[in-house]
């Protein structure tokens, strides 16, 4: 089964075209951490709907990470890479809809931290795997049983104090 799963995550990103994916690069003069600031991706262009964010390590001075403090267009996936770090504010709000993608969700290889809100929204399977660190005393939201779509990894870790509303009807 895990082969399975493996090998059709494999292909199914190999099919997403290369312009939906959307690479943080941070530190643009005077909004060094502004998710909002054009200058600070990659491509030149803030993330949208349907987009793969990623957020690289951030290794270096030169790329300074993302800190959302304010509600942000809605994207398709978020994955922060190892070494990487995202940091969701009390007043921020992100929200994950993989709806008609076949992908979606959270994935956290790095330091992740909520203190607003995060809201994941029709992934294609799981909604957040967590293999680094994840600091959670905000909110987040799921439209599944969270005992089903959450998985922290073994090694990794989470702390936990803050609220989770499973949306399931």
């Amino acid at each position: 089964m895990k082969r399975r799963y493996a090998t059709h995550r494999l292909a199914s990103t190999l099919s997403i075209p290369l312009s939906q994916y959307v690479i943080w690069q941070g530190g643009a003069p005077g909004v060094p951490h502004d998710w909002a600031a054009p200058t600070n991706w990659v491509q030149g262009r803030v993330p949208s709907e349907g987009d793969i964010v990623i957020i690289p390590p951030v290794d270096h001075s030169e790329v300074l990470p993302p800190i959302i403090d304010r509600r942000v267009p809605n994207i398709g996936q978020l994955r922060i890479e190892r070494g990487g770090f995202l940091a969701i504010l009390r007043k921020g709000q992100v929200c994950i809809d993989g709806l008609g993608l076949d992908y979606g969700g959270l994935i956290n290889h790095g330091t992740f931290v909520l203190s607003g809100e995060l809201h994941i929204l029709h992934p294609w399977d799981m909604s957040l795997i967590n293999t680094g660190i994840f600091i959670h005393k905000g909110i987040l939201v799921l439209d599944r049983w969270s005992w089903q779509t959450v998985h922290h990894a073994p090694g990794s870790r989470y702390l936990g104090q803050g609220l989770t509303e499973e949306l399931v009807f």
